[in-house]
């Protein structure tokens, strides 16, 4: 189970950076890492928690939420 978790996690992984790098963001590895373990991470909490609780944790706008989470991970992102 482990070695099939670990082949998911990477696959999840390679899968996150190949989207931040078309998404035009300059993804390394390690920034792709921090934004898919928030995501995943955030995932449980979305499926689980009441309205007042993801509102504590910025989850309550998504969009807010993603834009948070890329601008903390590509501090030195270009914007143009």
């Amino acid at each position: 189970m482990r070695q099939t978790l670990a082949r998911l996690s990477r696959a999840d992984l390679d899968l996150h950076l190949a989207a931040q790098q078309a998404a035009g963001l300059p993804a390394t590895r390690h920034g792709a890492a921090v934004v898919t373990l928030a995501i995943n991470g955030a995932l449980s909490h979305l499926l689980t928690q009441p309205s007042d609780v993801l509102a504590s944790y910025g989850l309550d706008d998504l969009d807010a939420f993603l834009s948070r989470l890329i601008v903390s991970a590509y501090p030195h992102r270009s914007t143009t």
